[in-house]
This record gives C-alpha cells, structure tokens and sequence, in this order.
C-alpha cells in the first residue's frame, strides 16, 4: 500500500512538468538572426479580416483601451525581461494599419493578406500579431474570490516575407481551486496559494508563449 501511495506521488509530480495553463500551437520556429522584428498592439478582433486563425469572438463586446493598453504594457515588459530589445512596436505598426486600410480598395482580404501588407510596410521581416479573445478580471479578493480571473489570447508570429505564418500560441487561463486541479500544485505554490488577478493570468501566459516563440 505504501509503495503504491508513493507511486502513485510520483505520478502527479511527473504530471506538473507536463500540464500547463496554455499550449502552443507551433508550425515552425522562427530564426531571429539578422531580421527585424515588429510587434503590433493588442487588439480583439471584431472582422474576419483581422484574424489570423480561429473564429470570431461569440460576444462581439469590445474591451476597454485600459485592457487593452494593460496587455501591450505586459507584453512589452515581458520583452525586455528577455532581452528582446530591438524590434519597431505598436506605434510604428499602428500607423501601417491606417494607411493599409486607407488604401484597400474593399476590405475582401484575409488576415494573412491584411497583417502580411502592414509587415512590409513597417518594414519588418517577421511581425508578432497579439489578440485577446476573453478578458474576465477577479471577482473578490486574494484569499477568496467569488470568480477567477480568466484569460485567452492568441500570440501569432508571421513571416512577412513570405506571407505565411510560422508560429502560433494560443492560450487559456483560469485559475481553479487547488482541488479541482490537483496537477496545478505547482502553479498553487507559485501563485502563493492566492487568487490572482487578470493581469497576473495574462503575463504567466505571455512569458510562456515568448518562450514557445522563441522570442
């Protein structure tokens, strides 16, 4: 019995290194020798045109510029943390955006077509897209939350060049309680065994997908 007990430990310590929070869904990894690199603002995509995989949002609400502005804040930092310095950010990008859009004649193009035509207009080599899909902030404080903070977000890296995209992290993450996930032990300890915030959720998820990336 206690061979079996210590075992079966073994078992869920094995499977805190291979669950996590967010899964990438990788096609390539990307070589950052000798390119230049852009990253674009966050945005929630509210056209098929701006997507560059998955669907629409179902609730179609728009997010506040502060979220918004929020996830850019932590996607810069966490950048910087890793030593990811040099690379045109969202002004630049935002300024290709309006004069794509300005210049289509219609707007019957696909993502791809659309973030591809602002990667060489910024110029860039390779262009990080950011966008959020859900944005639920923690309801309640650190010690007892009557709703968990919930995140979900794409991170899509496209080769401008070639007009195609290389990599891809989608991410979900919401907290849950220590025993309706026992493989989040580690997580619970990491988190301090609070229940943290939005934000706190999204830069767990950013640092991981930057990792994923390659970035």
């Amino acid at each position: 019995m206690k061979t079996s007990y210590v075992r079966l430990i073994g078992v869920l310590v094995l499977g805190l290194h291979l669950v996590c929070g967010c899964g990438p869904s990788r096609i390539s990894g990307p070589e950052l020798d000798q390119t230049q690199l852009a990253v674009a603002e966050f945005i929630k995509p509210c056209d098929s045109w701006q997507l560059l995989a998955g669907c629409l949002p179902e609730d179609g609400e728009p997010l506040s510029p502060e979220v918004l502005d929020t996830l850019d804040t932590i996607l810069a930092e966490e950048l910087e943390a890793r030593k990811v310095a040099s690379y045109r950010g969202p002004d630049t990008v935002r300024q290709c955006q309006e004069i794509i859009l300005f210049e289509a004649e219609d707007l019957d193009m696909s993502g791809l077509e659309f973030w591809s035509r602002i990667g060489r207009c910024v110029p860039a080599d390779l262009l990080l897209v950011p966008q959020v899909f859900e944005w639920r902030q923690r309801q309640g404080g650190e010690w007892g939350a009557d709703q968990p903070g919930r995140v979900v977000f794409d991170l899509f890296l496209l080769d401008v060049r070639q007009q195609k995209l290389i990599d891809r992290y989608h991410c979900e993450k919401e907290q849950k309680s220590l025993t309706e996930d026992l493989f989040g032990l580690g997580r619970f300890f990491r988190r301090g065994g609070k229940w943290i915030t939005a934000e706190a959720l999204a830069r767990e998820g950013m640092n991981e997908a930057l990792e994923a990336l390659g970035l």
